[in-house]
């Protein structure tokens, strides 16, 4: 094969090692080729010979150079740049020179050829090839030839750069590992990420950055490194808690490697990337620096809950907790992901719009808060409809998004589409799901929705509340007992404790915050300890009907633990239990027949989600004494009863 032009200059470059590449091909001991290697050499020497690589005059360029050297570039174009070396000295002696500067920059160390093309270098001109030659040993020994004569001993220049190359190497290592120690001492007095402010230490220490008396010792470096935490600067829109007026807020930190829920001490630091949630039944308030206010609405199901509220009328969307995740995008005030639950936002700028995001599901809401004291709030929430997500994993659950200014005028921005809403009497809602055509315009409403308002709650349950907030400050940081003991959560454990508590609300609640953070088979347990108060286990009822509806995945997950405590066919009777039963199934005899079964199945959960089911559906029927956790005789009697009320075969008036 004939070899071509980058052969040759491989072959002739001053670099090439002693008979490599000279005595294994035969075409190139020819006396056409040697003297095509020798006119390389000569004119490489040459400082006469000088071409534009830039400008009009540029028949090549330096990176067309360096394509070509490094075989890149398409063959018709390489052709053309062999033609026009072999054709003129000075374009050959830039190519070689060009070859001979990258070999050289390459065993010194200094680049790779490959890199000049890719990052756009621009390669020396003739004079700077020759520059560089004349600092090159002379291999052939021609010393005092052209591009020689005045140079003497060329060797030691170039040597003596690659010594101080290696001098300065060791310094820049050195100056990295003096500024790794500095950073480990200066750290701990500059920390950006989660840290509770102690109100007046400026005051306390003088000016902020005075210098302590002594320097803190190693130990104490340590454990007040940043670490993980400093990873998130505070101007990317760190929010801080309001105080006494937030309450049931707990977070999960999302740079941490720990993923447990922690309660959130007053007027802490909250970073991006952290998930929070607000409990059932609490209200927590978020104010960021920038003038935006941001609340979390936690509600709690009425307490008792009434009979006539049947499982099978509670298809709609259930809101307990609030969770939400923040995030951070350039020019966006607040920008967040909502979970479930409620939330409001607020303008609290001295003047000027505010920019909120909220994501949900697959949507991206954008929000202006056209002036200071504009407010909205949005719900979002998921639920099974009766009788539907009987089939393990298959279907989603239906989700509905609900947007409503309470004050003020706000602009929303779905995709490319714009729409103005304003406080009632007006424009004030804007609706969306994932099942079916909804109306892409705002709805006209005369009056807000009474959850907009404190909820209205029993005053056993505002002491209940009362009493487990008071518990969770007691485990909330910097206090000793937040961190975990024996790898026990402790919020999870104050929940579970709380459900040993003498007053029914107070269980009620610690039901309702386990579903929140998915502890479900404390709920599972709930449902079937015979000694829990049958109000709990309704609340416990109600809680893994929410928790299955936030995830498909969340009833397989419950279907497995079932099964694991009871048996397959009693896992496969509480999930569809659970799951209730459509218009169309409640006029099947079938199903009040097989629901008066249940009452005397073995495992109190079937006996449990029955019982509330007939209760529901039959208003007659509550006259029955019946009691799923009563003796088996007493069962037997209110059996009887329900047959006779509901004769095989008849379908109960409703």
């Amino acid at each position: 094969m004939k070899p071509d032009l980058r052969s040759l200059l491989a072959h002739s470059s001053l670099f090439a090692e002693p008979g490599v590449g000279r005595e294994h091909n035969r075409v190139l001991q020819s006396a056409a080729m040697r003297r095509i290697i020798q006119r390389i050499r000569d004119v490489i020497a040459r400082p006469d010979l000088v071409i534009p690589l830039a400008g009009s005059q540029a028949v090549v360029d330096s990176n067309t150079i360096a394509e070509y050297l490094d075989g890149v570039l398409p063959p018709d174009r390489a052709a053309e740049i062999e033609e026009l070396c072999l054709a003129a000295d000075k374009y050959l002696a830039e190519v070689a020179g060009c070859r001979e500067v990258l070999q050289a920059g390459s065993q010194a160390g200094a680049w790779e050829p490959e890199s000049s093309k890719r990052q756009g270098l621009e390669l020396p001109s003739p004079a700077a090839f020759r520059r560089m030659y004349a600092l090159l040993p002379d291999p052939t020994g021609r010393a005092g030839q052209t591009g020689h004569a005045a140079v003497g001993q060329v060797g030691q220049p170039f040597r003596g750069r690659r010594r101080w190359a290696m001098v300065g190497s060791v310094l820049a290592v050195a100056c990295l590992l003096l500024g790794v120690c500095l950073y480990r001492d200066l750290a701990p007095n500059f920390q950006l990420g989660d840290q509770s402010r102690e109100p007046g230490r400026e005051e306390a220490d003088g000016a902020p950055f005075a210098a302590k008396e002594s320097p803190p010792s190693k130990g104490e470096a340590e454990r007040h490194r940043p670490a993980v935490k400093a990873r998130v600067p505070s101007q990317l829109g760190n929010v801080v808690t309001a105080g006494v007026t937030s309450k049931g807020l707990l977070r999960r930190q999302g740079l941490s490697k720990e993923k447990i829920w922690r309660a959130v001490p007053a007027d802490a630091i909250v970073s991006i990337d952290d998930q929070l949630l607000s409990l059932p039944g609490y209200q927590s308030e978020i104010r960021l620096d920038n003038g935006v206010r941001l609340r979390l609405l936690g509600s709690l199901p009425p307490l008792p809950i009434p009979e006539e509220r049947g499982m099978d009328e509670m298809g709609g969307p259930a809101i307990l907790a609030s969770a939400i995740r923040l995030r951070s995008t350039p020019g966006i005030d607040l920008d967040l992901q909502l979970s479930r639950g409620r939330i409001t936002v607020a303008n609290d700028k001295p003047q000027g719009e505010a920019r909120v995001r909220v994501r949900f599901a697959d949507e991206i809401w954008d929000l202006t808060l056209a002036a200071p004291g504009s407010e909205a709030s949005l719900e979002l929430g998921r639920y099974y409809p009766p009788g539907s997500g009987m089939e393990l994993g298959a279907e989603e659950p239906a989700a509905e998004a609900h947007l409503f200014v309470l004050h003020g005028e706000v602009r929303l921005q779905v995709r490319y589409d714009s729409y103005m809403l304003r406080e009632p009497p007006g424009p004030a809602e804007f609706s969306w799901n994932n099942v079916g055509a909804v109306s892409r315009r705002p709805q006209e409403l005369q009056q807000l929705p009474p959850w907009i308002k404190s909820p209205a709650v029993s005053e056993d349950v505002q002491q209940a509340l009362a009493n487990f907030q008071a518990h969770l400050t007691s485990i909330t940081p910097p206090s000793p007992l937040a961190a975990p003991i024996n790898g026990a959560d402790p919020v999870v454990s104050l929940l579970k404790e709380t459900l040993n508590e003498p007053v029914v609300a107070s269980r009620a609640v610690a039901v309702y915050g386990l579903g929140a953070i998915d502890e479900f088979p404390v709920l599972l347990e709930v449902l079937g300890n015979e000694r829990q108060f049958a109000e709990v286990r309704r609340a416990a009822v109600v809680a893994l009907r929410h928790w299955m509806s936030r995830d498909a995945e969340n009833g397989r997950k419950l279907f497995e633990a079932v099964k694991k405590v009871y048996s397959s066919s009693t896992a496969e009777i509480v999930h569809h239990l659970l799951h209730g039963f459509s218009q169309a199934q409640l006029q099947q005899p079938a199903v009040y027949a097989n629901l008066i079964a249940y009452l005397q199945h073995a495992d109190l959960p079937v006996r449990e989600l029955a019982f509330s089911h007939l209760r529901g559906l039959v208003h007659e029927g509550r006259a029955i004494s019946y009691d799923p956790v009563g003796d088996p005789a007493q069962r037997r009697r209110a059996i009887e009863e329900w047959k006779k009320l509901i004769p095989e075969g008849a379908v109960p008036k409703r």
